[in-house]
């Protein structure tokens, strides 16, 4: 809260955070309850269709220390992608 006023950060629509009365925008913004699916089928998946059709793309995860960019991310290495994360692909 600041000074008592309740929550300090506010989400009045898709795509803006309001922080005190100062709103922020964005292209798009999730709330903390989003799941990976969302996130992934809202923001990845276009990245990679335009991907596998040839033009470049960069996902950046930002974020706080410990809140789960590595995990969402993903660490995996080609040779120990498993068959549930190679159904991207084969949706091309």
């Amino acid at each position: 809260t600041i000074r008592g006023e309740g929550n300090c950060v506010s989400h009045p629509n898709a795509n803006q955070v309001q922080i005190g009365k100062r709103p922020f925008t964005f292209n798009q913004v999730f709330r903390p309850n989003a799941s990976q699916f969302e996130v992934f089928t809202n923001c990845v998946e276009p990245l990679l269709d335009q991907f596998i059709n040839g033009y470049n793309a960069t996902i950046l995860a930002y974020g706080q220390t410990g809140s789960g960019k590595t995990f969402t991310m993903g660490t995996a290495s080609a040779r120990n992608v498993t068959d549930e994360n190679l159904v991207i692909l084969a949706k091309q």
